[in-house]
This record gives structure tokens, C-alpha cells and sequence, in this order.
């Protein structure tokens, strides 16, 4: 632990509603309360949804301040004004625009340093970071992946590599899942960038080749625009016995013990929490070679890899998923690794990088 100094450290984000960053935010927050830091967060888009309701209410009884700027730029600004912080760290870009607008017409009244983490695996918009960089103290990358694409526009030195981590959780009994099946669980919200349908693909592939057996088992937790689509295509498909659609789930990282495997198909990742969470959960992750995610991912070691949006190799890596040998192997290699990602870490981290910064 990094003790010594203390700090008043204002987190940016859209809203605590379901997500990876948001998830990891939420963390952050609380674990920068064990070091003695003045930790606040303001959400520009903040939803009506149970969990950002939930993560809003936990972080106001533990003293954490939040602010809801439902005016944008203006009630951005007010938040910035009212609590003052040393450090203003945005995640995502249109929050460190805010901040860099409120830097420039302050005039130098508001003396804070600027960080962004980008929780992708590119920076979006490079373009606009040609004219925002100067104002930046410092940008963080997830995974090797992600500062290789920033430094075609950040120089490397202002680059941080700074992984995820997570909360430690209990693990609950999940009512519905069998424990005599091949259980497999897809958690992510239901948008494009997932690529349910590749999943759905590459059943109907396995469906039409070899038939899938009554009890190989797929769970999809989450909500979102494509749900309605991707329940459709299941249909169309015959595959309703084979997949349920559990829904938007609260804390659906502590029923992940219950299922053999944790599937993704995004078509572009950053650092996805899930996978920590499954490591934590001591259960293999099946997932494209997309983003970050080979870093986190041994191919055969503690997951299955396949190339992005390929059905046909989907379809084979799931087929594998029947041997139970490979399980047994997983099983092994969770029993003698240690889990690395914890969210005291990444917190140690960031605080060195805010302080560098506030040194400089």
C-alpha cells in the first residue's frame, strides 16, 4: 500500500448502470476510501435503473459525495467548482472534454490535473485528441493492445498500463441451473458490439452438423436493444431448449460458479471485467482473440480462444466443451494459480499515477 500522501480525486463516468467500466469505477471508488482519499463522482447521463440507484446509495453511506449533472457541461462545471479536486479522472471522452473546457476557461482558477482512461482496447476519435492531449496529465491503457494504438497519437511517456481489478465476492446458488448439464453463461448487455447472434450462428451450425444435446446449456444474462432480436433468432432457429434468457441480472457475477464456462463473442474488448470475475469464480473463459482479452486468456490453459466472429470455429470450440477431461484440466490449473486482479492493486496503481502527475 502506497501511504504518505492523500488526495482529493474526482471519478467521471456516464452512470453506474450495467457495464464493465462502470463496475470497475464503482471499485475504484470504494477502495480509495482505505487510503485516507476525498473521492467523489459525477455522472453525466446518470439512468433510473437498480443498480445505478443501488451503487449511488452504497457510495453516499460510505461518505463517497456524487453529483448527477442532468445539465451537462454547466452542472459539470458547478460539481468541479463545489468539490475542487486535486485530480479530475474521466472515462470516457465526452466527460474529458468537459474537463478540459472547464480547465481552459478557468482561467487557472481550477488547478486540477487531468487523467483518462479509455476502456477500450483504441482510442476513439484520435483526431480529437491532437487537440486535447496538451491538457491531459495522463492517459491509461488496459493491456499492452490498447497503448500500442494510443501511442500513434500520445507520446508513450504520458501512457500508463494499468490493468483491472475487481472486488471479491461470494458465490451463490443459482435457482434453474442443473448442475448435471454442460452449463455455459453469457453475460453481457444485449448490443451489437456483443455479437449475440454469432453465438445463435454457431448453434444452428452445431444444431444442423452433430444435433446438441439436451443437456449442453446456454444462459444469457442481460438486457438491451438487440434482446428482442437475438430471443427471435433463438426461435427461428429451434434452439429454445438449449437457451434461456434470464434477463438483466443484479450482481450476476456471484452466480458464476455455477456454470462450467463463460462465453463472450464482442466483436471488440478492452479488459472485460467478466473475465476477472470468472477467474475469481475459478471458471474457464471462452472468447474471441479480440482487444486485451489474449493477454488475460492462455489459450487451453484457463480458457478456449477462437478468431472473431468466426461460427464454424464457435461452433467446434462449444462441441469441445462436452469433454470432460477439459474441464478437468481447467479445474487444475485454477487450483494451483493464484488470482492477480484484485481491485487494491489497480487502486495502489492509479494513486501512483496521480501522484507523478500532481509532482510534475
Amino acid at each position: 500500500m502506497v501511504v504518505g500522501f492523500e488526495m482529493k480525486v474526482l471519478n467521471c463516468i456516464n452512470s453506474f448502470d450495467h457495464g464493465g467500466a462502470e463496475s470497475f469505477v464503482f471499485s475504484l471508488l470504494k477502495a480509495s476510501l482505505l487510503y485516507g482519499d476525498d473521492v467523489s463522482v459525477v455522472l453525466i447521463d446518470s439512468v433510473d435503473s437498480e443498480i445505478n440507484d443501488k451503487r449511488l446509495l452504497e457510495l453516499n453511506s460510505l461518505g463517497v459525495k456524487t453529483y448527477v449533472c442532468s445539465a451537462g457541461f454547466f452542472s459539470f462545471l458547478r460539481a468541479i467548482r463545489d468539490f475542487m479536486p486535486d485530480v479530475v479522472h474521466c472515462h470516457n471522452l465526452r466527460v474529458l472534454v468537459f474537463a478540459v473546457f472547464c480547465k481552459i476557461f478557468s482561467m487557472g482558477f481550477l488547478n486540477f490535473k487531468i487523467v483518462f482512461t479509455q476502456h477500450t482496447s483504441y482510442l476513439k476519435r484520435k483526431y480529437l485528441h491532437f487537440f486535447i492531449k496538451p491538457f491531459v496529465g495522463a492517459y491509461v491503457a488496459l493491456n499492452s493492445v490498447a497503448r500500442e494504438d494510443f501511442s500513434k497519437v500520445i507520446k508513450r511517456e504520458s501512457i500508463y498500463v494499468i490493468e483491472n481489478g475487481i472486488e471479491e465476492f461470494p458465490h451463490e446458488r443459482l435457482p434453474g441451473v442443473d448442475p448435471s448439464n454442460k452449463n455455459i453463461v453469457f453475460i453481457a448487455r444485449f448490443d451489437p458490439i456483443k455479437n449475440h447472434r454469432l453465438l445463435m450462428d454457431s448453434l444452428f451450425i452445431l444444431k444442423k452438423n452433430d444435433g446438441i444435446p439436451s443437456d449442453l446449456q446456454f444462459f444469457l444474462i442481460g438486457d438491451g436493444p438487440t434482446k428482442l432480436d437475438v430471443e427471435c433468432l433463438a426461435k427461428n432457429y429451434g434452439l429454445n431448449n438449449n437457451v434461456t434468457f434470464l434477463g438483466a441480472i443484479a450482481d450476476a457475477k456471484k452466480y458464476i460458479a455455477n456454470f462450467d464456462f463463460v462465453l463472450l463473442c464482442s466483436n471488440n474488448e478492452g479488459q472485460p471485467i467478466v473475465i476477472l470475475e470468472s477467474f475469481f469464480s475459478k471458471v474457464p473463459v471462452i472468447a474471441p482473440r479480440v482487444g486485451g482479452i489474449p493477454d488475460l486468456i492462455k489459450d487451453q490453459v484457463n480458457g478456449l480462444l477462437y478468431e472473431p466472429n468466426d461460427a464454424n470455429a464457435l461452433a467446434l470450440i462449444i462441441r469441445s466443451c462436452l469433454d470432460d477431461d477439459l474441464k478437468k484440466s481447467f479445474d487444475e490449473c485454477f487450483r494451483v494459480s493464484d488470482f492477480e486482479f484484485s481491485i487494491e492493486s489497480s487502486t495502489n496503481k492509479h494513486r501512483l499515477v496521480y501522484k507523478e502527475i500532481l509532482d510534475g
